[in-house]
């Protein structure tokens, strides 16, 4: 079949949490021309673990196309998705939760459905937020009509969720784009050993070695590396 030069086909790469399903499924599908690689399924039983399941998977698959994580996207999990290589996310998260009357906002999750809520009718639903909701509607008045299960509630709920997760999106696109070297060093070491970034410590820069960086307590430098 043809494909439309504005679209691109990505195969996606399995294997649950677990760490030889999952290298060989990237090996099989990075070795056919896909435009990019989608990765899901289970990743692990915490956040921990599902930065170290992504990172080895990225390592593993071509480096000169995208990768996208599928179905994984709360607001905690953006940082460590960037940091494991992925270059793009999808997770219904925002309009999931807010059609239930839980919205995300930079003090965390509000829950409209508690009888508490609808007491809040001179306060916005976060001061920080510049979403259409936030700027022309109460927190009481959102929680009244999520509680009385109008369709209403759930559309400007969705608004700034939506929004919110957008405002989170641009925050770390720009600080990828202001990243500094150390950041760049972390990166590299995590995908050249195949570890999790967040064990890995990159301490300082001296003479005659260019970095050197500690992971489980063990100071390291760039022969440790592999060629």
């Amino acid at each position: 079949t043809k494909k439309s030069k504005e679209q691109a086909l990505y195969g996606i790469v399995q294997g649950g949490a677990h760490k030889d399903l999952r290298l060989e499924s990237a090996r099989l599908i990075g070795a056919l021309p896909f435009d990019g690689f989608g990765i899901g399924g289970e990743f692990g039983y915490d956040k921990k673990s599902m930065g170290t399941m992504l990172g080895l998977t990225h390592a593993a698959l071509p480096e000169d196309k995208p990768r996208h994580v599928l179905g994984v996207g709360h607001p905690e999990d953006f940082e460590v998705i960037a940091k494991a290589g992925g270059d793009t996310f999808d997770c219904i998260a925002p309009t999931h939760y807010a059609r239930r009357g839980v919205l995300f906002t930079s003090k965390g999750r509000l829950d409209l459905r508690s009888p508490k809520m609808v007491k809040f009718i001179d306060r916005p639903i976060d001061k920080t937020c510049k979403c259409p909701t936030c700027t022309t509607y109460s927190l009481g008045y959102v929680a009244h009509l999520i509680r009385a299960h109008e369709l209403t509630g759930m559309m400007l709920a969705t608004t700034h969720n939506v929004y919110y997760f957008n405002v989170l999106a641009a925050e770390l696109r720009k600080r990828i784009k202001d990243v500094n070297t150390t950041d760049i060093l972390t990166l590299i070491i995590g995908a050249a050993l195949r570890v999790n970034v967040s064990d890995i410590h990159v301490e300082a820069e001296e003479e005659n070695v260019k970095f050197r960086f500690r992971i489980d307590g063990l100071l390291r430098d760039a022969a440790d590396l592999p060629k």
